[in-house]
Order: structure tokens, then C-alpha cells, then sequence
């Protein structure tokens, strides 16, 4: 459909000769065969249920497109046809066509018929680019000719032994591929972060208001309990000293008793200063009588002498 929409196939090869009628009505005629036989044959002219042939339809579809990619797709994508080097080609070929054809291109088993038959002549696919209009059966007759003369040029003519070692090749560069496009995810992963962190949404700007008045209630609250604590082993301490007293509905009885217990405390202080100074008096009077008898025997003991 592109092809005959826009007249280039992904805009790498051109449809030239489209301006001529019979090309194209031979364009739009083949596509509509292909899928009037092809892929509503088997559903609408067959005998068996439609699921059975839109399956075979399927299953033809699948497989032409896996021998297209296992035996075309691999002979281009790879490092050596995608990154070829022209720099090393002579400066009168740099811009050759025939010489890019080359470079970009990959053959396996060249002399094996099978690989041949089975591929489709895609094996080839060197000489399948440099001469696109001849007939695969022929490519294997001129294939020893195009590789003389690409060492003969200077042309690097690359052929693989196996089909295993051309699709070791693709799969190599697809994981190099998939390596290159992690490390460019990852710093602008890291930008993201960064311009997350200095650009905060409001939702979390506003979890984190609540989150901070959650904590500022919470220091509160310790405080007042630590507060209380405080007071109650304060009113502990003073219970020692004083007794609380249950309180009366008339104010003047509480002024009287309170009044009538101060006394009371008072009196005993008093009392108690009064007796220890008593017991002082009572010692310095001993005390001098002690000195008083022992200077007396003194005395005596000298006038005896």
C-alpha cells in the first residue's frame, strides 16, 4: 500500500516506473489476488469452518514473514553492515552505489544448494542488490566473478561460513543496541529525580504540613504529661509538710480551721525551740559545775602536798 500510495517503499527505494498504466495496473492487480487467494480464499471458498481457514491464513502469513527476517533481515542488520567503514574504500568509490550495495550486505553458505533452495537464493545477497532483476537460480553462477572483483577493487566482500554465525552477528548488535538505549534512559532518569525533588508537588508538599503539625501536637501532648508528672511529685513532696484537707461547702469554716492549724503549728516550733534551749542552758550549767568540782580537788591536793 505505500508503495502505491506514495510511490517509494519507506522512502528508501522508488517507484520509477509508476507513471506507466500497465505497471500499475499490474501493482494493484497483484495485491488484490494476493489478498483475495491468499488470505480470504481459505475462509470464504472452503468447505471447513472459517476459523480453520483464517488459521491457515495466519500460519502462511507467520511463516513467509520469518523466512523474510531469518534469511533477509540478517544479512543487513548487523555492526558490520550498518556501521561500514567507506573511509577505507579508494577515493574513486566512496560515493559508488555499487560499492555501498557491498558493504552493506552479507552472504552465508555461498556454495551450498540446499541453503540456496531453501532460502530462496537469499543466501546471496550481495549479488541479489548489484543485480536485482536477475533470477536466483543464476546468482550462484556469477557469485565467484563479483567476489574477484571486489578484491580486485579493494571492496571488503564479507561471506560467512554458516547461517548461525551471520545470525550470532544480528544478535550481537541487537544487545548492544538495547546497552546504548539503557545508558541514555538513565541520566534522563536521573534528570527527572532531580527536577522532581526541586519542583515538589503540592500533594506531597501538603503531606508533609500534616505530617509536620502531627509531630508538633505530639511534642505538645509530651510536654503537658511531663508538666503534670512534674507537679504531681511536686505535691508529693509537699504532702510531707502539709495536710490537704477536704474542702467545706462555706468558705469561712475552711479561713477558721486553716487559721486554728497554723496556731497549732506554731505552738509546737515554739515548743520544740523552747526544749532545745533548755537542754542547752541545762548542759552549760553541768559543764560549769564539772569545772567548778575538778578545779575544788585540785585545791585540795595542793594544800594536802
Amino acid at each position: 500500500l505505500g508503495m502505491m500510495t506514495t510511490g517509494s517503499l519507506y522512502g528508501l527505494v522508488e517507484w520509477t516506473d509508476r507513471t506507466q498504466w500497465t505497471k500499475r495496473i499490474g501493482m494493484v492487480a497483484h495485491y488484490l489476488l494476493y489478498l483475495g487467494v491468499v488470505v480470504l480464499g481459505p475462509i470464504l471458498w472452503s468447505d471447513r469452518p472459517w476459523y480453520v481457514g483464517a488459521t491457515c491464513s495466519i500460519l502462511h502469513l507467520a511463516g513467509a514473514g520469518l523466512l523474510f527476517a531469518f534469511f533477509s533481515q540478517i544479512n543487513h542488520l548487523n555492526e558490520q553492515s550498518l556501521e561500514s567503514a567507506t573511509d577505507k574504500l579508494p577515493t574513486a568509490l566512496r560515493n559508488s552505489w555499487v560499492a555501498h550495495q557491498i558493504l552493506s550486505s552479507n552472504n552465508f553458505c555461498p556454495s551450498s544448494p540446499l541453503w540456496h533452495v531453501f532460502s530462496n537464493g537469499l543466501n546471496l545477497q550481495i549479488e541479489h542488490h548489484l543485480f536485482p532483476g536477475l533470477n536466483h537460480c543464476h546468482l550462484a553462477l556469477i557469485q565467484p566473478e563479483v567476489e574477484r572483483t571486489c578484491r580486485e577493487w579493494g571492496v571488503e566482500y564479507r561471506s560467512y561460513g554458516s547461517w548461525g554465525e551471520l545470525m550470532e552477528e544480528t544478535m550481537r548488535w541487537l544487545e548492544r543496541l538495547s546497552r546504548e538505549e539503557e545508558e541514555e534512559e538513565k541520566p534522563s532518569k536521573k534528570k527527572e529525580k532531580t527536577e522532581k525533588k526541586e519542583v515538589p508537588d503540592e500533594s506531597e508538599t501538603t503531606k508533609d504540613t500534616a505530617v509536620e503539625q502531627e509531630k508538633k501536637k505530639e511534642k505538645t501532648e509530651k510536654k503537658k504529661e511531663t508538666t503534670k508528672k512534674r507537679k504531681v511529685a511536686d505535691d508529693a513532696e509537699t504532702k510531707n509538710d502539709t495536710v490537704v484537707e477536704p474542702k467545706d461547702d462555706n468558705p469561712d469554716e475552711e479561713g477558721k480551721r486553716g487559721r486554728k492549724k497554723r496556731r497549732k503549728r506554731n505552738r509546737r516550733r515554739r515548743g520544740k525551740s523552747q526544749s532545745g534551749t533548755r537542754t542547752e542552758q541545762s548542759q552549760r550549767v553541768e559543764k560549769s559545775k564539772e569545772k567548778n568540782d575538778k578545779g575544788q580537788t585540785k585545791e585540795k591536793n595542793d594544800k594536802g602536798q
